[in-house]
């Protein structure tokens, strides 16, 4: 090849190559974060279910040190941050997407297949292990179609609920497409009252006036949807700097008020008058779905945040994560069966009363992984990405 030849091509080459890498580099920047919140996701999902905290839990403050409570309150209540957050990340990915008609059907499939897949296996082992379906009934043929008729199948209510929003996306995408920022203003605001402030006010009208429910419903504006659109709001914000530092600031007191309060009433002279209350404080504060709202879309924010950031984006540790996020839906659909095995096996892992500390960080992390582990294992099987995509 002559050297002007050999100019031309290296020429060509290095353009294609240019604009090539700037493809994959604006691409991999763009989904970073996004690996990043699933990853996030999936692990405190893991934490939720696994809960080594239990034995510190429920039982007389006593028995354990004060910080085993507070790390237990703790996790209790980040944990909840999950579910919203992987909504948050669909909404994301499918409304901004310019058209839904391409591969829509198949974005059903796979999450329908998996969900009958997964529901049959999980009542399978139950049977096998002598266990109770899902809602506490013998497992049988027609327990198990009750059970996946009213959508109680432990975990994989989060399928059903998905499965119901991808149905709903072309219509929402359309609107949000069209809609005026007044208009989109307005249904965030609608979002808000109906997810956030609604419930609190049915709690004190059902206590004032001593009712069992309050006619005036908001079911069509459910948390579901309101966290599906705010992935889509949110996932196209530009977080500055201050923002984060907000966000982060207002998460921190957020759970530290929390965990301090229910820790506190129960380790002092305060508890004798928590436990008078009808509901207790630990179950109002940490279970209670108004308070894992903002947690949730701040959590969301601080993560988007770290994931765009160059230093991020530039470091090892997103290349590790970006790996893993290609199993965190496996992971969710998988790891009660390794906290299952684990629990019930020989390994006693989970719930060490004699090492504490050492189930209180090593649980979630033995489960995560060997979920991933298993999910890798179970892809080399000819047709099983249609029950693990």
């Amino acid at each position: 090849m002559s050297n002007s030849e050999t100019a031309v091509s290296s020429i060509t080459n290095g353009v294609d190559h240019k604009s090539l890498s700037h493809a994959n580099l604006r691409k991999t920047e763009r989904f970073a974060w996004v690996d990043l919140v699933r990853v996030s996701s999936a692990f405190l999902i893991v934490v939720n279910h696994v809960n080594p905290f239990s034995p510190y839990f429920d039982h007389d403050p006593e028995s354990a040190h004060v910080s085993l409570w507070l790390a237990g309150d703790f996790a209790a209540l980040v944990s909840r941050c999950a579910v919203p957050m992987f909504l948050m990340i669909s909404g994301y990915l499918l409304l901004t997407k310019k058209s839904l008609k391409h591969g829509y059907f198949n974005r059903l499939l796979k999450v329908g297949i998996p969900l009958v897949a997964w529901f049959t296996i999980y009542l399978g082992v139950y049977r096998a292990i002598g266990h109770t379906d899902f809602m506490g009934n013998p497992v049988t043929f027609y327990n198990g179609i009750r059970c996946f008729i009213t959508g109680k199948a432990q975990h994989l209510w989060f399928l059903f609920a998905i499965l119901a929003l991808y149905i709903a996306a072309p219509i929402l995408h359309s609107y949000l497409k069209s809609a005026s920022r007044e208009n989109k203003t307005y249904f965030l605001v609608v979002c808000a009252f109906a997810c956030f402030a609604y419930p609190l006010l049915c709690a004190v009208l059902q206590k004032q006036f001593d009712v069992d429910e309050i006619g005036f419903k908001f079911h069509i504006m459910n948390t579901s949807i309101g966290y599906f659109v705010a992935g889509y709001f949110l996932g196209r914000l530009t977080i500055s700097k201050q923002t984060f530092f907000w966000c982060l600031i207002s998460f921190v007191i957020i759970v530290s008020s929390v965990t301090t309060i229910t820790c506190t009433s129960f380790t002092s002279s305060l508890g004798e008058i928590f436990s008078q209350m009808e509901t207790p404080l630990r179950q109002t504060l940490i279970y209670n779905p108004s308070l894992h709202i903002p947690l949730a879309l701040l959590l969301f924010v601080i993560l988007k945040y770290i994931g765009e950031s160059q230093f991020y984006r530039q470091s090892k540790f997103s290349v590790g994560i970006s790996r893993l996020a290609v199993f965190t839906f496996g992971v969710f659909l998988v790891h009660i069966l390794v906290r299952q095995a684990l629990g019930t096996g020989g390994l006693k892992i989970l719930n060490n009363a004699d090492y504490p500390w050492f189930s209180l960080l090593a649980d979630p992390f033995i489960v995560f992984f060997l979920s991933v582990a298993m999910v890798w294992c179970l892809r080399k099987i000819p047709l099983s990405r249609w029950i693990l995509p």
